[in-house]
C-alpha cells in the first residue's frame, strides 16, 4: 500500500518529545513509582522516553523512510515545546494548541500546566510551516527534519 501511494502523495508525519506521557501516567504502577524520590522520577522519564520512541516515534520515522524508500516525498518534525510547570512534558496532542483554534479555546487543557499559556512564536512558525506544506509540499519547507520548542 505505501508503495502505490507514495508516489501520489506528500506526507508530513510528526510526534511530541514526550508523546507517551500520558499513558505511562495513566498506569496505577507508574503513580506510586513516581512517588519515589529521584529514583522514581527517572524511571517514570526513562519509561515514557521508551514508549514514545516504540510507539510514536519509531512508527513515525519508519513510515516516513518507507515513503521515501518508495520514492515518495515526506517531511518529518518533532516538537518539544514543553509547558512551565506541565508534569506530562511534551505529551501527545501538544502540539494542537498551536495549530487549531485559539488560545481561549485550549484555556481548560490540563497538558498546559497552571499558566495554560502557549508560545504564540512558536505557533506562528508552526501555523507557517503547515499552510506552506498544504500549498507548496515538502519543498517548501525549510528542511526534511523540523523540531519546535
Amino acid at each position: 500500500a505505501i508503495a502505490a501511494a507514495a508516489g501520489h502523495f506528500e506526507l508530513l508525519i510528526g510526534y511530541t518529545k514526550d508523546d507517551a506521557a500520558p499513558f505511562v501516567a495513566m498506569d496505577p504502577r507508574v503513580a506510586r513509582l513516581d512517588r519515589v524520590p529521584v529514583l522514581g522520577r527517572l524511571a517514570v522519564r526513562a519509561g515514557t522516553k521508551a514508549i514514545t520512541k516504540q510507539a510514536f516515534s519509531g512508527p513515525a520515522e519508519r513510515l516516513a523512510q518507507a515513503w521515501r524508500t518508495y520514492g515518495g516525498r515526506v517531511g518529518t518534525y518533532r516538537f518539544d515545546w514543553t509547558p512551565a510547570d506541565a508534569p506530562l512534558g511534551s505529551c501527545h496532542c501538544m502540539e494542537l494548541p498551536f495549530l487549531l483554534g485559539s488560545p481561549q479555546v485550549w484555556a481548560d487543557a490540563p497538558m498546559l500546566g497552571p499558566q495554560r499559556s502557549i508560545d504564540h512564536h512558536i505557533a506562528t512558525e508552526m501555523r507557517t510551516r503547515w499552510a506552506q506544506f498544504a500549498h507548496h509540499g515538502v519543498e517548501s519547507l525549510p528542511g526534511p527534519a523540523l523540531r519546535f520548542g
